[in-house]
């Protein structure tokens, strides 16, 4: 079975194309950044191809941005796309295993953090990564993310609720708030979803290949049971967090 680091490198080259959500995401993110604050030290994580990164670099302009992704393809396309700006930091592999020379007034990721499971080592270490009252600014996703797909396949990633969020973030010493917004998405037909799961690096929930007969069944029944009310194509819904948290 590939990798996820494997897959997002090899997404590299169609990510732009097939993360229209993200790039939602990516905007109303940047939007929960305190203006009146000043942010010099500024950590990405999970850059991708860098539709956040580039808001940082030509809104919020800091000193120096860390850009950290797992893969390194990701990031290849990040050194093309900002190749004429300076103040620019790479990092590849995992969060969790990344160091640092410095520490951060702004640590931001965009539809990342589902992927890691231990969440606890995981705002942890952004903890230690921060400066005294710096700020820790996310998106992913709760539960009920993608229904649809958990209806068909009963599969699903581990997402965590509002309050296992908190309360974990409470143990690792920050102070939070959540918002929460609901977005639908619509598709040709169910293989082109799952052709934009693949273009994103996203070879499917259940991390198994499916055979013939099970991708027909898929197709088939998604169809059947979410097909958009003028008859025209599939929809999926994506329920994505934002969360805004301080040091305390």
């Amino acid at each position: 079975m590939a990798t996820r680091e494997y897959r997002f490198s090899k997404a590299s080259g169609s990510y732009q194309n097939n993360s229209a959500v993200q790039s939602r995401m990516a905007r109303r993110l940047f939007d929960f950044i305190p203006r009146h604050s000043c942010f010099n030290e500024v950590l990405e994580v999970g850059c991708g191809t860098g539709n956040l990164s580039e808001l940082l670099i030509t809104e919020l302009k800091p000193l120096q941005l860390y850009l950290n992704d797992l893969s390194g393809g990701m990031l290849d396309c990040c050194r093309r796309r900002f190749s004429e700006y300076r103040g620019l930091n790479y990092c590849c592999g995992s969060i969790l295993h990344s160091a640092f020379d410095c520490r951060f007034d702004l640590i931001i990721a965009n539809a990342v953090f589902q992927w890691i499971d231990d969440k606890y080592l995981l705002f942890r270490k952004l903890s230690d990564l921060l400066k005294e009252n710096g700020l820790l600014i996310y998106s992913d996703f709760l539960p009920d993310n993608f229904p649809e797909i958990r209806t068909v396949t009963g599969c699903s990633l581990n997402y965590t609720s509002n309050e296992t969020e908190l309360l974990v973030l409470k143990e690792c010493g920050f102070k939070a708030q959540i918002r929460d917004v609901i977005i639908s998405e619509t598709f040709a037909d169910p293989l082109a979803l799952l052709r934009s799961f693949r273009n994103q690096g996203v070879s499917g929930l259940s991390g198994r290949m499916w055979s013939k007969g099970k991708l027909e069944d898929f197709i088939r029944e998604y169809r059947r049971r979410f097909h958009c009310e003028n008859g025209e194509g599939v929809y999926l819904t994506w329920h994505p967090r934002y969360v805004v948290a301080s040091r305390v």
